[in-house]
């Protein structure tokens, strides 16, 4: 009778020993494939640093219709942004459907923007010289008849050999991935802002006024230190002096806004 209650301990005890193994390696497989007793929802995603390439882009509290959500910051162009991971479709102001991103600004706001209007793992720069051609390939025989110009903004995605691949957001937004020659770049922070700033500037319609913040910006150390220094100090003294200007021949500055395409 003993022998019997021993050998029902024994077979007892190694059924709990198998069961909690088997229960031990399901809890194990879970958390290798990313699941908990919470389930899916609480999946870590990965936050990806992305760069604005649209001046003055809304950061909006929802993305499903532009209409009706609020407003939350105006983002400028050449900024960095964290893309949260999340995408979801929503509507442009016209009701066509638009894909949007939820990013973080510097502020620490969150919220949504179209995600066409951001470039991911990108860093930004501008061109530094006039008439420089796009190439559809990293090679000479790829040229396209595209060009930028000087002070033209644009994010770089990759770097091979003397050659960069860029995206272009206002001449060529509809296609805008091009390869240039790395020469045609900068990517110091000074030029980067002394361009967009001087073309914000020279936006403005009054005449005394535009003339005002451009001789105020010229005197900034930013601009001093910039690529463009000399090219902006020939251009303000055009400006301030267009008779001897157009007895050179030269071309005057348009008070008409820059081309930035409305495509928000």
């Amino acid at each position: 009778m003993l022998n019997k209650k021993v050998g029902f301990s024994v077979v007892f005890l190694a059924l709990i020993v198998v069961f909690a193994g088997c229960f031990r390696n399901s809890a194990n497989d879970r958390a290798e494939n990313g699941d908990s007793e919470e389930g899916i929802e609480n999946e870590v995603i990965d936050e990806i640093p992305v760069i604005c390439i649209y001046n003055k882009l809304t950061l909006w509290s929802e993305p499903r219709n532009l209409k009706s959500e609020r407003s939350l910051e105006v983002i400028n162009i050449s900024e960095e942004l964290t893309w949260t991971g999340r995408e979801e479709p929503g509507k442009r102001y016209d009701g066509s459907p638009a894909s949007f991103f939820e990013v973080r600004t510097s502020l620490d706001k969150t919220g949504w923007v179209r995600s066409n209007l951001v470039v991911e793992k990108a860093k930004p720069a501008v061109i530094i010289q006039d008439n420089t051609i796009l190439y559809s390939k990293d090679n000479e025989l790829s040229e396209t008849e595209s060009e930028l110009s000087a002070m033209d903004f644009i994010v770089v995605t990759k770097e091979k050999g003397d050659w960069l691949n860029i995206y272009e957001s206002v001449k060529y937004y509809k296609s805008r991935d091009f390869w240039v020659k790395k020469k045609d770049v900068s990517f110091s922070t000074d030029d980067i802002q002394t361009s967009i700033l001087w073309k914000r500037k020279t936006a403005i319609k009054n005449e005394e006024k535009r003339i005002k913040e451009l001789k105020k910006l010229l005197e900034k150390d930013m601009v001093q230190a910039s690529f463009f220094k000399d090219r902006l100090q020939e251009e303000f003294d055009n400006m301030e002096n267009p008779e001897s200007s157009e007895e050179e021949g030269e071309i005057q500055p348009s008070d008409e806004e820059p081309s930035d395409i409305d495509i928000e």
